[in-house]
């Protein structure tokens, strides 16, 4: 669960849990260290926790601590949080692996149990990270050497607990890519298919056709207009703060519906969003890291030049560097789309070398389970 500070619900979830938490805590200190399953955390079961679980599972005992009731019903290894057995089981085993930060880590940290931070995205932003969460984990698994560089370089991370492991989740993506048509005939769809994918935006200062925000209305419908002169639909899928945390304006809403060549992400009932990136012909985004997924696929990539949404950020090289080239104005976008599939791709070739090295090799969950230490 994502805390939301909107939702009154949220902070009285959070204060059961920790009341439960602290007190199952208190007893579990008389018992010895002995459960061998090993325990994951994050706000939602997928991405890289999803990938861990398919292989571990296999051979290993695997529990995955969710704070939602009906997913703990429905699914064998999904354990209910507020439930003090399912606490009691956590805090007698020497292995978590989390996508998040892990409330009351230091609690663990106590108790010896090992930490392990398998990653939920890259470091898109230059911040000073030598006070962050990341000193509490054992270890903190990255998606490359580009990533475990911008955060000892430019963000003054001290501690030597980074490791490049890459991501599963991206090397599953590959896997799945020749499912791709299999995905779409599921989903009753037979068309071409553009994926714009933004990072969370802020307010709409302007509703000029060259502010690329997806608050802002006419762009949308210029984005409509295209998506039909290259006979495509444009799926729309919003950062999880955005579709979570900030309602849909019903203006912006009610065009999507109506529109002829926009579809709204949550319409189409995914089972998760590495379907999206599959489905996709190419992808369009701003400033969101949903590219260094998708850049595998070796699929063209469009990246709009949108304002930023918090002011004064310091972009990392993620999301600042030569091969990537951003479009400022609708002309360039409209240019750019009518020759999507025609553009030499040499940039992103380039820019996925520059990234992912060699680590996408199909030994990512080896290198997990090799790091995994059960003292």
């Amino acid at each position: 669960m994502k805390f939301n500070k909107k939702k009154l619900s949220h902070y009285i979830k959070i204060s059961i849990f920790s009341s439960i938490f602290l007190i199952t805590y208190l007893i579990s200190l008389f018992f010895k260290r002995k459960n061998e399953t090993i325990f994951l955390l994050g706000h939602h079961f997928n991405g890289n926790l999803e990938g861990f679980y398919s292989k571990a599972v296999k051979n290993k005992s695997t529990k995955y601590l969710t704070f939602n009731y009906k997913d703990s019903k429905k699914f064998k290894d999904f354990k209910y949080i507020f439930f003090p057995n399912n606490i009691f089981n956590l805090l007698n085993s020497k292995i978590v692996i989390a996508s998040h930060g892990i409330l009351f880590h230091r609690l663990l940290n106590f108790k010896k149990i090992k930490t392990y931070n398998i990653g939920h995205g890259v470091q898109t932003s230059v911040t000073d990270m030598n006070k962050s969460e990341y000193n509490l984990f054992d270890e903190i698994w990255l998606s490359s050497d580009m990533d475990k560089n911008i955060i000892l370089n430019d963000c003054n991370y001290k501690g030597n607990n980074l490791h490049t492991t890459g991501f599963i989740r991206i090397e599953n993506l590959k896997k799945n890519e020749m499912n791709r048509e299999k995905i779409k005939k599921n989903l009753g769809l037979n068309l071409n298919y553009c994926l714009y994918a933004p990072t969370a935006t802020g307010k709409v200062e302007n509703e000029s056709l060259n502010n690329f925000q997806f608050k802002n209305l006419s762009f949308l419908k210029e984005l409509n207009k295209l998506s039909g002169q290259i006979n495509v639909k444009t799926i729309i899928k919003l950062h999880y703060n955005d579709h979570i945390y900030n309602k849909v304006d019903r203006k912006i809403a009610e065009f999507i519906t109506d529109s002829d060549n926009l579809i709204y992400f949550k319409d189409l009932n995914l089972e998760n969003n590495q379907d999206l990136l599959n489905i996709a012909d190419f992808l369009i985004t701003d400033w969101s890291s949903i590219y260094i997924d998708f850049l595998p696929l070796k699929k063209p990539i469009i990246f709009l030049d949108a304002p930023v949404r918090r002011k004064n950020i310091n972009l990392s090289k993620f999301m600042i560097n030569s091969n990537i080239q951003r479009i400022s104005t609708i002309d360039a976008l409209e240019e750019r789309l009518l020759n999507i599939y025609s553009k030499d791709n040499q940039n992103m070739n380039e820019l996925e070398l520059k990234i992912f090295e060699d680590k996408y090799d199909k030994n990512i969950f080896s290198r997990y389970e090799s790091r995994l230490r059960y003292e």
